[in-house]
């Protein structure tokens, strides 16, 4: 079956203009230029998502540091986009990961997930009913679509997820007294079996709950 013309639209615009970083957008020019061994450009938008999704705590919270900026900028010019539309959403950068074995961004990006309440879900925000979620996009909430994630994920995610929740002194309000050293220790922990897990989605059911289990223990 040929590939459709949208996706060569956007293969031939991001090898004449400049690569997307926008899983939506990268992921039929990733998908194309893997298929076509166009190396530099699979290479490009590579970077690109490694940027967005930083490997060390240094470079993690000079991205913390922008977000709260812009968060506090956003407070007093409400009519600019919100965080949420300015910094890469978690679960399809994920769907990219995992699909197109990019396998060094999964841990910041288990780390930022974790964070992020269920409530959250991008379509409610964004989508759905923007009136009723206005107030939470003003006050810089994050948000995940989390109808992306699979269940192997979820699984990877939910012990950790428990354990930074009791760091919290109210829904979405950090005690960082507490939180600072364990906060390290989760991202570090989530790499580790991030991976180690297997990358491939055929993963059998015994793999998904050893690795479940793994993290139980932790």
């Amino acid at each position: 079956m040929p590939d459709p013309a949208e996706d060569l639209q956007k293969l031939l615009e991001a090898l004449y203009c400049k690569p997307p970083h926008t899983p939506s957008v990268a992921r039929p020019v990733l998908a194309l230029s893997t298929k076509y061994e166009i190396t530099h450009l699979r290479q490009l938008i590579i970077e690109r998502l490694e940027a967005d999704w930083p490997q060390t705590l240094d470079k993690w919270d000079e991205l913390e540091d922008a977000i709260a900026s812009r968060r506090e900028a956003y407070k007093w010019r409400p009519h600019t986009p919100c965080v949420d539309d300015l910094f890469p959403e978690p679960a399809s950068a994920m769907r990219l990961a995992c699909d197109f074995n990019i396998p060094q961004i999964l841990p910041p990006i288990f780390y930022h997930l974790l964070r992020i309440p269920i409530a959250n879900d991008w379509a409610l925000f964004h989508k759905d009913d923007p009136r009723a979620t206005a107030e939470a996009l003003l006050g810089g909430e994050r948000t995940a679509n989390w109808d992306l994630l699979r269940k192997r994920e979820l699984l990877l995610m939910l012990p950790s997820r428990q354990e930074l929740l009791g760091t919290m002194v109210s829904p979405g309000t950090m005690d960082f007294a507490r939180a600072a050293k364990r906060d390290d220790e989760l991202y570090f922990e989530n790499r580790n079996v991030v991976m180690a897990a297997p990358s491939a989605d055929n993963a059998s059911e015994d793999t998904v709950f050893r690795i479940h289990k793994s993290v139980m223990a932790r």
